[in-house]
């Protein structure tokens, strides 16, 4: 290819069988669609690609692969490597650790802004999560498919020795023969709350064969030479529909989602699904899983805006997002039963804010924006404004008193405590003017200054308990 960069069209090298080695690969930018499919290719660098087509290097069979992807790469379309098996992903980073530099292997970062590897699996970014291109086998039983992936393409797991396989609750769709050919898959967990949708494409080889056929008995056919050939049904439905309206087309199933084509597929597979999920029990579904079990229970939709509304909240919450906690307040709400209220692992995030919200509103003010002087006193008195504060935290200090003693008693104690502020003789009243009054005297007014701010952390904890008491009220 030339030197200076090469793009690559639709399938202009499809079916090349002999083509075994491509010059130059590592600078070529752009690939597209089928473009080296079914060659004899086993090894590319694409180092240099910046957009990788729908199975650019797809195989006929189960084919080892190597492969090397740049910094540069922004496009993978659906599984370019579709029958590639490919190695774990992996990279180096330096760590130091008391002056001394280690070298460590990962199996999770970030190739580009658009695609990821995680724990050895090529992922791309979606606007709504992740698309799983590729899994690479790492010679484990069990594989995981990483929450927040929305889409497994077509063949993402084909040929794999995987034992076991867990999909996300985020899980909306299985493309075309993603676990084809995985012969050792015994079960496959699902967490999504309604089943995944399974992408599966038409295949006339499937229907020319007269391997495929879903009726029960023994049938004649004449293929295309005059030769007569009997078949045997599958079984799956109990006659022969000859007279279907659109053709031979609906005479076939031609899914093979799990191991092998319908009819063909693994007989003791077992599927676990949410204990309340949806669509599970579909006629296809049932054609790849002799087993159902009901595993722990799903979020559904309701739930799931829930936790996102109580993420979106900001981390320390003001007066100005009253109205954000308010509405994750009523999405929570909104869930109706206590299954899926549990599943809010985040629900203290909320009624963390509910309550910083109520002890912002009870001293009638915004901290974050600046104090200003009062404009209905001349001049902005300081030793008025000074008073107004003290009367802030004595109200505080009053509510905490009433929730733990004598209503009668706490009264008198508010009494007490207003009179002296009044003649400027309570404690905080007398620091602020001492200090006013004195400025010369900067070191006593510091250490005073502390003893105020410890007492003030004391409010603070009261004021916490306080509507925690009344939260629970």
């Amino acid at each position: 290819l030339n030197t200076e960069g090469t793009d690559i069209g639709e399938g202009a090298f499809a079916y090349c069988e002999g083509l075994g080695k491509v010059v130059n690969l590592d600078v070529a930018e752009n690939i597209d669609a089928y473009a080296f499919a079914y060659t004899a290719i086993n090894k590319a660098d694409l180092s240099g690609a910046v957009q990788i087509g729908d199975f650019a290097f797809m195989k006929e069979s189960i084919t080892d692969f190597e492969l090397t992807l740049g910094e540069s790469i922004v496009s993978i379309g659906d599984n370019p490597f579709a029958m590639c098996r490919l190695a774990p992903f992996w990279a180096e980073v330096t760590e130091e650790f008391n002056g001394v530099s280690y070298v460590e292997t990962v199996y999770t970062y970030d190739i580009s802004d658009t695609v990821k590897i995680i724990d050895g699996s090529l992922y791309a970014v979606v606007p709504n999560g992740y698309e799983l291109i590729a899994y690479c086998d790492m010679g484990e039983r069990m594989a995981t498919v990483a929450e927040g992936t929305v889409r497994i393409t077509a063949m993402a797991f084909a040929g794999s020795d995987v034992v076991r396989v867990t999909l996300p609750h985020s899980l909306d769709a299985i493309g075309h023969k993603a676990f084809y050919d995985c012969d050792k898959l015994t079960s496959v967990v699902f967490k999504s709350y309604e089943a995944p949708i399974l992408e599966e494409e038409f295949d006339t080889a499937y229907y020319e064969s007269f391997e495929n056929l879903p009726a029960t008995g023994k049938y004649e056919f004449t293929d295309y030479e005059g030769n007569i050939i009997t078949q045997t049904g599958l079984g799956i439905v109990p006659f022969y529909m000859w007279n279907v309206s659109d053709g031979k087309y609906s005479n076939v199933y031609y899914g093979a989602s799990f191991v092998n084509r319908i009819g063909h597929g693994n007989p003791e597979l077992i599927m676990i699904r949410p204990s309340n999920g949806q669509y599970y029990e579909t006629f296809i579904y049932s054609q790849y899983f002799t087993m159902i079990i009901d595993g722990a229970v799903a979020m559904d939709d309701i739930t799931l805006e829930a936790i996102e509304a109580i993420n979106s909240l900001p981390e320390k919450v003001q007066l100005s997002h009253e109205a954000l906690v308010i509405a994750a307040r009523e999405a929570y709400n909104r869930i109706a039963t206590k299954e899926q209220q549990a599943l809010v692992d985040n629900y203290s995030a909320l009624v963390s804010a509910e309550n910083r919200i109520l002890a912002l509103k009870s001293q009638n003010m915004t901290p974050d924006t600046p104090d200003e002087p009062n404009d209905n006193v001349q001049g902005g008195d300081t030793d008025v404004k000074d008073k107004s504060n003290a009367g802030y935290i004595i109200a505080i200090v009053a509510l905490a008193i009433t929730t733990v003693l004598n209503l009668a008693v706490a009264c008198v104690a508010v009494a007490f405590i207003a009179v002296s502020i009044v003649k400027g003789t309570s404690p905080i009243g007398i620091f602020k003017r001492s200090c006013a009054q004195k400025p010369s005297d900067e070191g006593k007014c510091e250490a005073e200054a502390e003893k105020s701010e410890e007492a003030e952390q004391v409010i603070d904890e009261v004021e916490d308990a306080s509507t925690d008491t009344e939260e629970n009220k």
